[in-house]
């Protein structure tokens, strides 16, 4: 437990002793995160043991038979449901030589360093960034949540192409992430509505959408979501509602940035929408948990930078600096709470309430 106190810890002191130099604590950051994430043991993370069975039995495969099986949409025709684009990006591993352990050495590479782009393009302070994108379950979810991690990786890099309102390109590139993992595929939806000016009342509306579902998720989803989840060869049924704390977390941020936050140009419109998105997924999660999952590892990467463009959004210097030890201490708290209980405050069971 100590390493991840420690890595947290480090955030405020990296932003004392690297003030305004981006690319070092960035660099810092991300190395951290990395060699906690690759050097794990091969048993710490949610599934983590199917994701090795996958990747040994998917290694047996001839050429032939993974471009027979490749699926664009839903689960590769191989068994097991997995997508297409995860079965083939297994396999080259395995073919270069790389065992099992070298694969999730690759797979943090690629997703540490997708992280580190998306921060270094968009957040204007990546200290403050980080600390939200650790506290709020971003790095938890990269330990367990192979397939969708990659796919949301692959999103990072496609929020140039939506901030610049390059459809195609943004359309391409969530389609090559939903290959990895299909439920990606709903941030299309960000497109169009990307071209809304966030503003008070677009956020209230979204407050006032996200309860409206949870009154009506039951009718929706058996008549509406789940006949859709079966095309694309999915299911979850419906559970009975349960509380879940990170709905709590999103709504008070999502009203603290709805009152404070000052909209300045394109990329802040673009991660205002993409949390918004946030809402009325997570508002799912009453009755359906895998969409906490959704959630938390896809659009609340806006979160990080949306914290420290509304602590920037305060004029004066003294301001800022309230603003910013204030949005520590909430995330320094939540972070605690979710360390040292098992809460549902994440979509699973933080990893280390299972280290003994």
């Amino acid at each position: 437990m100590a390493i991840y106190l420690l890595n947290f810890i480090s955030i405020p002191i990296y932003d004392l002793l690297f003030k305004n130099k981006k690319r070092t604590i960035i660099f810092l950051l991300s190395l951290q995160m990395f060699l906690i994430l690759s050097l794990r043991a091969e048993t710490l993370g949610v599934d983590l043991g199917n994701y090795k069975f996958y990747f040994e039995y998917y290694a047996k495969l001839p050429f032939g038979e993974i471009i027979k099986g490749f699926r664009p949409i839903g689960g590769s025709a191989h068994d097991y449901g997995v997508e297409s684009g995860y079965v083939l990006f297994n396999w080259i591993i395995a073919k270069l030589g790389f065992d099992f352990h070298s694969f999730l050495v690759i797979y943090a590479l690629l997703v540490i360093s997708s992280i580190a782009v998306f921060m270094f393009r968009y957040c204007e302070d990546v200290a403050l960034g980080y600390a939200a994108f650790i506290s709020v379950g971003g790095f938890v979810s990269l330990f367990g949540i192979l397939r969708q991690s990659l796919a949301v990786a692959i999103l990072l890099l496609a929020i140039p192409a939506l901030v610049k309102r390059r459809f195609w390109q943004y359309a391409v590139l969530v389609f090559v992430a939903g290959l990895f993992h299909q439920s990606i595929l709903i941030a299309i939806f960000l497109y169009p509505l990307a071209k809304i000016k966030a503003n008070k009342f677009f956020y209230f509306l979204m407050i006032a959408i996200s309860l409206a579902l949870i009154v009506f998720t039951p009718m929706l989803y058996n008549n509406l979501i789940f006949p859709l989840l079966l095309k694309l060869g999915r299911y979850y049924y419906l559970g009975d509602f349960t509380w879940n704390n990170m709905f709590a977390f999103i709504m008070l941020f999502a009203l603290l940035i709805a009152i404070f936050f000052k909209r300045r140009n394109e990329s802040d419109n673009a991660m205002q929408c993409g949390y918004a998105m946030t809402l009325p997924i997570q508002a799912l999660a009453f009755y359906l948990p895998v969409f906490s999952r959704l959630a938390g590892s896809v659009f609340m990467n806006f979160l990080c930078i949306l914290i420290p463009g509304t602590v920037y959004s305060f004029e004066t210097k003294s301001q800022r600096l309230q603003a910013k030890t204030a949005a520590y201490a909430i995330l320094a708290v939540f972070y605690l709470y979710t360390l040292f209980t098992n809460h549902d405050t994440v979509p699973y069971v933080p990893m280390w309430a299972t280290v003994q």
